[in-house]
């Protein structure tokens, strides 16, 4: 299925995966909208977007805030007239062992941005997206699956958003479909940069990946052609397929190997 001429939400659309998806939409001659709290970096890339000859709407959003979901909807249908994907991208996470967090503000922050700031989008969007039996593409997480260490509350809003988006599927039955994108680690982006501490601070230093990292450009790609397919999940890389069946079959195992990958970041 083309996605030429269709509209798309980019939320956390400032940088990183949201950033490389909106170029590498525009390409494709999507109509973007670009939300993100930094509204100058959004001016920034809908310049280049415009450049590869697609239509954007920038609109300064922080997903926390319902009224301002509300509003950026609003915007979108009066420029394009319709919704056919909302990606749910924005994102925050944290890098500390539950007993040493002193500030429990950080879970709340947590799941406001990751759980909360998907909900807020996608009610005001649901009627518009029913309309053209439109697609959300949740970029959640390998952690929705199995809970990660030192990611306590980001594996938590993980969950919870999964599971909240498979019930909404069995209420909505075709009237819309939702693609889960389940990434490991990704490199270049900000998101371990900004990771919060356990004393709700951002984390200092320039994060590092080990060699098993997917880069951006091959995350996005990944994304786009399952939203072409319109599949319903996508684990990115492909081997992170095996989760789910290992946390069943070998869990010892799986928790062995987890530890280890977690170790190797930095």
């Amino acid at each position: 299925m083309g996605v030429q001429g269709k509209t798309a939400v980019i939320t956390g659309a400032s940088s990183g995966l949201g950033k490389t998806l909106a170029l590498d939409l525009a390409r494709e001659q999507m109509n973007l909208v670009l939300a993100a709290r930094n509204a100058d970096a959004l001016t920034q890339i809908a310049a280049q977007v415009k450049k590869l000859g697609s239509e954007v709407l920038v609109q300064p959003t922080d997903v926390t805030d319902q009224a301002q979901c509300q509003v950026m909807i609003e915007r979108t249908i009066e420029k394009f007239g319709q919704i056919d994907y909302l990606i749910l991208n924005a994102g925050i996470s944290m890098w500390v062992r539950f007993d040493e967090i002193t500030d429990l503000s950080i879970l709340h922050k947590v799941m406001d941005t990751n759980y909360f700031g998907a909900v807020n989008c996608i009610l005001p969007a649901l009627p518009h997206l029913r309309l053209n039996r439109g697609l959300i593409v949740a970029i959640s997480s390998a952690q929705a699956v199995i809970g990660v260490p030192h990611h306590t509350g980001y594996s938590a809003s993980k969950h919870a958003l999964r599971g909240f988006l498979e019930a909404l599927e069995f209420e909505m039955g075709d009237a819309i479909q939702i693609l889960n994108v389940m990434p490991g680690w990704i490199r270049d982006t900000n998101l371990r940069e900004n990771a919060l501490a356990g004393d709700g601070r951002r984390l200092s230093g320039t994060p590092q990946h080990d060699k098993q990292a997917v880069g951006l450009k091959e995350c996005s790609a990944r994304i786009i052609s399952s939203m072409r397919k319109r599949r319903r999940e996508v684990f990115i890389p492909t081997k992170l397929k095996a989760l789910p069946w290992l946390r069943v079959l070998a869990p010892g195992w799986l928790k062995a190997i987890i530890r280890r990958a977690v170790s190797k970041q930095k």
